[in-house]
């Protein structure tokens, strides 16, 4: 019964993305979140297209 218990209640960890960026921040304004949102896009994209160029 526990580790039904304990599969139901974990979380995948993210490691990339906006997610990650705002881990443990205190944000105090939508233009502190939108940057860091932008930012980590950007980063997702650039790495996306050095993939696709392999």
């Amino acid at each position: 019964m526990e580790d039904g218990a304990e599969i139901l209640q974990a979380r995948k960890v993210r490691r990339r993305g906006k997610r990650v960026q705002l881990v443990g921040k205190s944000l105090f304004s939508t233009e502190e979140t939108l940057k860091i949102a932008d930012d980590a896009t950007k980063k997702q994209v650039a790495m996306r297209k050095l993939r696709n160029q392999l």
